[in-house]
Protein backbone atom coordinates (compact mmCIF):
# COMPACT_ATOMS: atom_id res chain seq x y z
CA UNK A 1 0.00 0.00 0.00
CA UNK A 2 1.53 3.16 -1.31
CA UNK A 3 0.83 5.99 1.57
CA UNK A 4 3.18 8.86 -0.06
CA UNK A 5 1.69 12.19 -0.33
CA UNK A 6 -1.26 11.28 2.44
CA UNK A 7 -1.47 13.50 5.44
CA UNK A 8 -0.41 11.94 9.22
CA UNK A 9 -0.74 13.36 12.80
CA UNK A 10 -1.57 12.22 16.29
CA UNK A 11 -3.40 12.20 19.02
CA UNK A 12 -1.79 11.11 22.84
CA UNK A 13 -2.78 11.23 26.40
CA UNK A 14 -0.19 10.32 29.09
CA UNK A 15 1.14 12.21 31.67
CA UNK A 16 3.83 13.44 29.56
CA UNK A 17 7.09 10.93 30.36
CA UNK A 18 9.14 11.25 27.60
CA UNK A 19 5.90 11.96 25.17
CA UNK A 20 8.27 13.56 22.64
CA UNK A 21 10.14 10.57 22.18
CA UNK A 22 6.69 8.62 21.33
CA UNK A 23 5.92 11.20 19.10
CA UNK A 24 9.26 11.53 17.61
CA UNK A 25 9.09 7.90 16.96
CA UNK A 26 5.68 8.01 15.08
CA UNK A 27 6.95 10.82 13.41
CA UNK A 28 9.49 9.55 11.99
CA UNK A 29 7.96 6.19 10.27
CA UNK A 30 5.57 8.10 9.00
CA UNK A 31 8.04 10.37 6.93
CA UNK A 32 9.44 6.96 5.81
CA UNK A 33 6.57 6.13 4.41
CA UNK A 34 6.50 9.45 2.30
CA UNK A 35 3.67 10.78 4.42
CA UNK A 36 3.22 14.50 5.33
CA UNK A 37 3.37 14.35 8.78
CA UNK A 38 1.42 16.85 11.27
CA UNK A 39 2.98 17.91 14.72
CA UNK A 40 0.27 15.95 16.96
CA UNK A 41 -1.47 16.85 20.24
CA UNK A 42 0.07 15.13 23.65
CA UNK A 43 -2.54 15.77 26.09
CA UNK A 44 -2.70 15.19 29.54
CA UNK A 45 -4.52 12.09 30.61
CA UNK A 46 -7.29 13.98 32.16
CA UNK A 47 -7.37 16.90 30.13
CA UNK A 48 -9.68 15.91 27.52
CA UNK A 49 -12.63 15.76 29.76
CA UNK A 50 -11.78 19.27 30.88
CA UNK A 51 -13.23 22.59 29.13
CA UNK A 52 -9.58 23.65 28.73
CA UNK A 53 -8.55 20.57 27.01
CA UNK A 54 -11.68 20.43 25.27
CA UNK A 55 -10.67 23.89 23.68
CA UNK A 56 -7.13 22.61 22.79
CA UNK A 57 -7.93 19.63 21.32
CA UNK A 58 -10.54 22.17 19.05
CA UNK A 59 -7.13 24.25 18.39
CA UNK A 60 -4.87 21.56 17.63
CA UNK A 61 -8.02 20.74 14.69
CA UNK A 62 -8.06 23.52 13.41
CA UNK A 63 -3.80 24.05 13.13
CA UNK A 64 -4.22 20.58 11.84
CA UNK A 65 -6.54 21.85 8.53
CA UNK A 66 -3.97 25.29 8.47
CA UNK A 67 -0.93 23.12 7.86
CA UNK A 68 -2.88 20.19 5.51
CA UNK A 69 -3.76 23.66 3.62
CA UNK A 70 -1.08 25.58 3.60
CA UNK A 71 2.07 23.05 3.63
CA UNK A 72 3.58 23.68 7.31
CA UNK A 73 4.50 19.98 8.14
CA UNK A 74 7.57 18.36 10.60
CA UNK A 75 10.65 18.30 9.22
CA UNK A 76 12.13 15.06 8.28
CA UNK A 77 14.91 13.56 9.96
CA UNK A 78 17.83 13.06 8.07
CA UNK A 79 18.68 9.37 6.45
CA UNK A 80 21.47 7.41 6.31
CA UNK A 81 22.94 6.82 3.26
CA UNK A 82 22.37 3.89 1.45
CA UNK A 83 25.54 1.72 1.52
CA UNK A 84 25.96 -2.46 2.18
CA UNK A 85 26.48 -3.50 5.01
CA UNK A 86 29.74 -4.80 6.08
CA UNK A 87 29.54 -8.33 7.65
CA UNK A 88 31.85 -8.35 10.76
CA UNK A 89 33.37 -11.27 11.96
CA UNK A 90 34.69 -11.86 15.53
CA UNK A 91 38.38 -11.03 15.93
CA UNK A 92 39.56 -9.72 19.57
CA UNK A 93 41.03 -12.78 21.78
CA UNK A 94 39.55 -13.74 25.17
CA UNK A 95 40.95 -12.19 28.09
CA UNK A 96 40.94 -13.77 31.45
CA UNK A 97 37.79 -14.08 33.22
CA UNK A 98 37.12 -13.63 36.84
CA UNK A 99 33.44 -14.86 38.26
CA UNK A 100 33.65 -11.86 41.25
CA UNK A 101 30.49 -10.34 38.72
CA UNK A 102 27.77 -11.27 36.92
CA UNK A 103 27.02 -9.74 33.74
CA UNK A 104 24.03 -10.52 31.96
CA UNK A 105 23.70 -9.67 27.99
CA UNK A 106 19.91 -9.38 26.83
CA UNK A 107 19.47 -9.41 23.71
CA UNK A 108 17.14 -9.92 20.74
CA UNK A 109 19.36 -11.48 17.93
CA UNK A 110 18.04 -13.36 14.77
CA UNK A 111 19.30 -16.50 13.66
CA UNK A 112 20.50 -14.98 10.45
CA UNK A 113 21.85 -11.88 12.42
CA UNK A 114 25.34 -12.45 11.92
CA UNK A 115 26.41 -8.53 12.39
CA UNK A 116 24.97 -8.83 16.04
CA UNK A 117 26.08 -12.46 17.00
CA UNK A 118 29.99 -11.61 16.56
CA UNK A 119 29.46 -8.28 18.26
CA UNK A 120 28.15 -10.11 21.34
CA UNK A 121 30.98 -12.76 21.05
CA UNK A 122 33.69 -10.17 20.70
CA UNK A 123 32.36 -8.38 23.73
CA UNK A 124 32.33 -11.25 26.10
CA UNK A 125 36.22 -11.88 25.23
CA UNK A 126 37.14 -8.77 25.52
CA UNK A 127 35.10 -8.54 28.82
CA UNK A 128 37.42 -9.59 32.10
CA UNK A 129 33.87 -10.99 33.39
CA UNK A 130 31.76 -13.96 33.20
CA UNK A 131 28.67 -13.03 30.99
CA UNK A 132 25.73 -14.89 29.89
CA UNK A 133 23.18 -14.66 26.64
CA UNK A 134 19.53 -13.98 27.50
CA UNK A 135 17.49 -13.89 24.13
CA UNK A 136 14.08 -12.38 24.15
CA UNK A 137 13.37 -14.42 21.13
CA UNK A 138 13.22 -17.52 23.44
CA UNK A 139 10.36 -16.22 25.92
CA UNK A 140 7.27 -17.58 25.76
CA UNK A 141 5.08 -13.89 25.71
CA UNK A 142 1.37 -14.04 26.18
CA UNK A 143 0.99 -10.60 25.05
CA UNK A 144 2.19 -6.89 25.64
CA UNK A 145 1.33 -4.83 28.19
CA UNK A 146 -2.40 -3.91 29.18
CA UNK A 147 -2.12 -1.05 31.25
CA UNK A 148 -4.06 -2.43 33.68
CA UNK A 149 -2.35 -1.42 36.89
CA UNK A 150 -2.88 -4.22 38.40
CA UNK A 151 0.14 -4.73 39.37
CA UNK A 152 0.62 -1.04 40.69
CA UNK A 153 -1.08 -2.36 43.53
CA UNK A 154 0.49 -6.19 43.86
CA UNK A 155 3.44 -5.83 42.25
CA UNK A 156 2.59 -8.82 40.32
CA UNK A 157 1.73 -9.02 36.74
CA UNK A 158 -1.74 -10.91 35.61
CA UNK A 159 -0.40 -12.57 32.75
CA UNK A 160 0.92 -16.11 33.86
CA UNK A 161 3.33 -16.84 31.78
CA UNK A 162 6.04 -16.41 34.62
CA UNK A 163 7.70 -12.77 33.61
CA UNK A 164 7.71 -11.33 36.69
CA UNK A 165 9.90 -14.63 38.03
CA UNK A 166 12.04 -14.26 34.21
CA UNK A 167 12.65 -10.23 34.64
CA UNK A 168 13.70 -10.65 38.63
CA UNK A 169 15.86 -13.93 38.45
CA UNK A 170 17.79 -14.07 35.26
CA UNK A 171 18.25 -10.29 34.23
CA UNK A 172 17.79 -8.06 37.48
CA UNK A 173 19.73 -9.72 39.80
CA UNK A 174 22.87 -9.31 37.71
CA UNK A 175 25.42 -6.75 38.96
CA UNK A 176 25.51 -4.96 34.85
CA UNK A 177 23.15 -5.01 32.12
CA UNK A 178 24.45 -4.78 28.30
CA UNK A 179 21.67 -4.68 25.67
CA UNK A 180 22.13 -5.65 22.24
CA UNK A 181 19.87 -5.18 19.20
CA UNK A 182 19.48 -4.24 15.54
CA UNK A 183 18.16 -1.03 14.59
CA UNK A 184 14.66 -1.39 12.82
CA UNK A 185 12.54 0.85 11.91
CA UNK A 186 13.80 3.47 13.93
CA UNK A 187 13.90 1.27 16.96
CA UNK A 188 14.69 -2.51 17.03
CA UNK A 189 12.23 -5.55 16.77
CA UNK A 190 9.51 -5.74 18.62
CA UNK A 191 10.39 -8.61 21.01
CA UNK A 192 12.16 -5.72 22.80
CA UNK A 193 9.30 -3.53 23.03
CA UNK A 194 7.33 -6.25 24.83
CA UNK A 195 10.41 -6.99 27.21
CA UNK A 196 10.60 -2.84 27.70
CA UNK A 197 6.70 -2.51 28.32
CA UNK A 198 6.03 -5.64 30.59
CA UNK A 199 8.83 -4.71 33.15
CA UNK A 200 6.00 -2.44 34.39
CA UNK A 201 5.14 -5.08 36.47
CA UNK A 202 7.66 -3.14 37.99
CA UNK A 203 5.79 0.02 38.66
CA UNK A 204 7.65 3.18 38.37
CA UNK A 205 10.11 2.11 41.12
CA UNK A 206 13.93 2.20 40.06
CA UNK A 207 14.81 -1.10 41.30
CA UNK A 208 18.16 -1.56 39.02
CA UNK A 209 19.44 1.77 40.62
CA UNK A 210 23.26 2.21 40.46
CA UNK A 211 23.94 -0.59 38.13
CA UNK A 212 26.00 -0.02 34.90
CA UNK A 213 24.27 -0.57 31.79
CA UNK A 214 25.77 -0.55 28.39
CA UNK A 215 24.85 -1.31 24.40
CA UNK A 216 25.82 -3.01 21.69
CA UNK A 217 24.28 -1.51 18.19
CA UNK A 218 24.00 -2.91 14.73
CA UNK A 219 23.04 -0.04 12.46
CA UNK A 220 23.26 3.71 11.44
CA UNK A 221 23.10 4.88 15.11
CA UNK A 222 24.62 7.88 14.43
CA UNK A 223 21.31 8.89 12.29
CA UNK A 224 19.13 8.08 15.01
CA UNK A 225 18.99 10.90 16.56
CA UNK A 226 15.58 10.17 18.65
CA UNK A 227 16.95 6.61 19.82
CA UNK A 228 19.75 8.32 21.23
CA UNK A 229 18.11 10.17 23.28
CA UNK A 230 16.01 7.17 24.58
CA UNK A 231 18.97 5.13 25.13
CA UNK A 232 20.43 8.23 27.48
CA UNK A 233 17.23 8.88 28.90
CA UNK A 234 16.39 5.19 29.92
CA UNK A 235 19.49 5.19 32.21
CA UNK A 236 19.13 8.47 33.73
CA UNK A 237 15.79 7.73 34.76
CA UNK A 238 16.93 4.14 36.34
CA UNK A 239 19.71 5.96 37.71
CA UNK A 240 22.27 3.51 35.99
CA UNK A 241 25.71 4.51 34.82
CA UNK A 242 25.95 4.29 30.95
CA UNK A 243 29.07 3.10 30.09
CA UNK A 244 28.88 3.73 26.60
CA UNK A 245 27.61 2.29 23.11
CA UNK A 246 29.60 0.41 20.45
CA UNK A 247 28.31 -0.05 16.83
CA UNK A 248 29.15 -1.60 13.64
CA UNK A 249 29.33 1.55 11.95
CA UNK A 250 33.51 2.02 12.01
CA UNK A 251 36.28 0.63 13.64
CA UNK A 252 33.75 -1.87 15.09
CA UNK A 253 36.45 -4.28 17.10
CA UNK A 254 37.98 -1.08 18.54
CA UNK A 255 34.74 -0.08 19.45
CA UNK A 256 33.57 -3.37 21.55
CA UNK A 257 37.09 -3.43 23.41
CA UNK A 258 36.66 -0.18 24.69
CA UNK A 259 33.04 -0.76 25.79
CA UNK A 260 34.16 -3.58 27.67
CA UNK A 261 36.67 -1.94 29.34
CA UNK A 262 34.57 0.74 30.51
CA UNK A 263 31.96 -1.53 32.27
CA UNK A 264 34.91 -3.48 33.47
CA UNK A 265 36.14 0.14 35.18
CA UNK A 266 33.13 1.10 36.35
CA UNK A 267 32.45 -2.42 37.84
CA UNK A 268 35.58 -1.93 39.52
CA UNK A 269 35.34 1.53 40.85
CA UNK A 270 31.60 1.66 41.40
CA UNK A 271 31.32 4.48 39.04
CA UNK A 272 28.28 6.74 39.57
CA UNK A 273 27.33 10.59 38.00
CA UNK A 274 24.46 13.03 39.06
CA UNK A 275 21.39 12.96 36.74
CA UNK A 276 21.13 14.86 34.35
CA UNK A 277 17.81 16.85 32.91
CA UNK A 278 16.67 13.57 31.53
CA UNK A 279 16.62 11.63 34.80
CA UNK A 280 15.67 14.99 37.00
CA UNK A 281 12.68 15.28 34.79
CA UNK A 282 11.60 12.25 34.80
CA UNK A 283 11.78 11.51 38.03
CA UNK A 284 10.13 14.27 39.14
CA UNK A 285 6.91 13.57 36.83
CA UNK A 286 6.90 10.58 38.49
CA UNK A 287 7.00 11.25 42.03
CA UNK A 288 4.20 13.89 41.40
CA UNK A 289 2.38 10.82 39.51
CA UNK A 290 2.68 8.25 42.38
CA UNK A 291 2.22 10.62 45.30
CA UNK A 292 -1.44 11.93 43.82
CA UNK A 293 -2.06 8.35 43.15
CA UNK A 294 -0.21 6.78 46.05
CA UNK A 295 -4.23 5.02 47.27
CA UNK A 296 -4.00 3.07 43.79
CA UNK A 297 -0.05 2.68 43.33
CA UNK A 298 0.44 1.22 47.01
CA UNK A 299 3.98 -0.45 46.08
CA UNK A 300 5.70 2.42 44.02
CA UNK A 301 4.21 4.75 47.03
CA UNK A 302 5.85 2.32 49.99
CA UNK A 303 9.03 2.23 47.55
CA UNK A 304 8.89 6.30 47.13
CA UNK A 305 9.11 6.60 51.10
CA UNK A 306 11.28 4.27 51.81
CA UNK A 307 13.76 5.39 49.13
CA UNK A 308 13.16 9.49 49.83
CA UNK A 309 12.09 9.96 46.27
CA UNK A 310 9.25 12.33 47.63
CA UNK A 311 11.77 15.61 47.78
CA UNK A 312 9.24 17.89 47.87
CA UNK A 313 10.51 21.55 47.76
CA UNK A 314 8.93 22.60 50.50
CA UNK A 315 10.42 20.01 52.65
CA UNK A 316 13.92 21.02 51.25
CA UNK A 317 14.71 23.41 54.07
CA UNK A 318 19.01 22.98 54.32
CA UNK A 319 18.57 24.33 50.94
CA UNK A 320 16.66 27.64 51.42
CA UNK A 321 19.03 30.53 51.22
CA UNK A 322 20.48 31.74 54.66
CA UNK A 323 20.82 35.53 53.50
CA UNK A 324 16.69 35.16 53.05
CA UNK A 325 16.20 33.66 56.68
CA UNK A 326 18.39 36.75 58.01
CA UNK A 327 16.12 39.49 56.32
CA UNK A 328 12.66 37.56 57.46
CA UNK A 329 11.65 36.65 53.55
CA UNK A 330 11.89 32.79 54.46
CA UNK A 331 11.67 31.15 57.64
CA UNK A 332 13.03 27.41 58.35
CA UNK A 333 10.06 26.96 60.88
CA UNK A 334 6.96 28.39 61.96
CA UNK A 335 5.13 27.58 65.48
CA UNK A 336 1.59 27.55 65.17
CA UNK A 337 -0.55 29.91 67.74
CA UNK A 338 -4.13 30.94 68.51
CA UNK A 339 -2.86 34.76 68.76
CA UNK A 340 -3.86 36.80 65.16
CA UNK A 341 -0.60 37.25 63.24
CA UNK A 342 1.02 40.64 63.65
CA UNK A 343 3.57 42.66 61.20
CA UNK A 344 7.02 41.60 61.86
CA UNK A 345 9.19 44.10 63.94
CA UNK A 346 11.10 45.98 61.19
CA UNK A 347 8.01 47.54 59.69
CA UNK A 348 8.30 48.97 56.46
CA UNK A 349 8.56 52.30 57.23
CA UNK A 350 8.17 55.34 54.75
CA UNK A 351 12.18 56.00 55.50
CA UNK A 352 12.70 52.78 53.98
CA UNK A 353 11.08 53.34 51.05
CA UNK A 354 12.23 57.03 51.08
CA UNK A 355 15.40 57.38 52.64
CA UNK A 356 15.70 61.30 52.54
CA UNK A 357 12.54 61.45 55.40
CA UNK A 358 15.23 60.44 57.77
CA UNK A 359 16.84 64.44 56.82
CA UNK A 360 12.77 65.69 57.35
CA UNK A 361 11.73 67.14 60.56
CA UNK A 362 10.68 64.97 63.36
CA UNK A 363 7.13 66.52 63.32
CA UNK A 364 6.94 64.95 59.54
CA UNK A 365 8.13 61.82 60.80
CA UNK A 366 5.58 61.57 63.83
CA UNK A 367 2.68 62.88 62.25
CA UNK A 368 2.45 59.69 60.25
CA UNK A 369 3.05 57.15 63.39
CA UNK A 370 -0.07 57.61 65.17
CA UNK A 371 -2.88 56.40 63.62
CA UNK A 372 -3.36 52.35 62.84
CA UNK A 373 -5.54 50.73 60.28
CA UNK A 374 -6.66 47.28 60.80
CA UNK A 375 -7.35 44.67 57.72
CA UNK A 376 -8.52 41.82 57.35
CA UNK A 377 -6.38 38.78 55.71
CA UNK A 378 -7.34 35.17 55.71
CA UNK A 379 -9.81 36.01 58.12
CA UNK A 380 -7.93 37.88 60.79
CA UNK A 381 -7.47 40.88 62.01
CA UNK A 382 -4.36 42.09 61.80
CA UNK A 383 -2.43 45.71 62.73
CA UNK A 384 -0.73 47.86 59.61
CA UNK A 385 1.77 49.79 59.93
CA UNK A 386 0.95 53.50 61.35
CA UNK A 387 -0.23 56.19 58.38
CA UNK A 388 -0.48 59.29 58.08
CA UNK A 389 -4.43 60.93 57.90
CA UNK A 390 -2.99 63.13 55.57
CA UNK A 391 -1.88 60.47 52.99
CA UNK A 392 1.38 59.02 51.87
CA UNK A 393 4.04 61.56 51.61
CA UNK A 394 5.01 61.84 47.88
CA UNK A 395 9.13 62.76 46.74
CA UNK A 396 8.54 65.91 47.43
CA UNK A 397 7.46 65.93 51.17
CA UNK A 398 4.21 66.86 50.10
CA UNK A 399 0.89 64.88 51.09
CA UNK A 400 -1.38 63.79 48.58
CA UNK A 401 -5.08 64.44 48.72
CA UNK A 402 -6.61 60.52 48.71
CA UNK A 403 -5.70 58.23 51.54
CA UNK A 404 -3.85 54.79 50.12
CA UNK A 405 -3.84 51.78 52.47
CA UNK A 406 -0.93 49.80 51.51
CA UNK A 407 -2.16 46.39 50.67
CA UNK A 408 0.26 43.19 51.53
Amino acid sequence: MDLSGKFASQITTSKHFYDVTAHRYVEENCCDLGMKVVRGLSADMEDLLTEQGQRDARDFFEQLMFSCEHGLFVTPPVRAPHHETEVYSQTLPSVPKSGEKDVVIVTNCAPGDENLRNMIADFRAALPFESRVVNLRDFPFDGGCLGCFGCAVTGKCVYKDGFDEFLRTRIQNADAFVYAFTISDHYTHSSFKCFDDRQFCNGHRTVTHGTPIAYLISGDYRYESNLRRMVEARSEVGGNYLCGVATDEGDTASSIRTLAGSLALALDKGLTRPMNFYGVGGMKIFRDLIYVMRGLMKADHKFYKEHGIYDFPQKQKKRRPEALNRRGVLRTSRKKSSTPRTFPSRRPTLTHLFPDLSRRSARSEASWKTPTFPAIRAGTMMERPPLSTAGPITHSGSPQRNLSIFSS
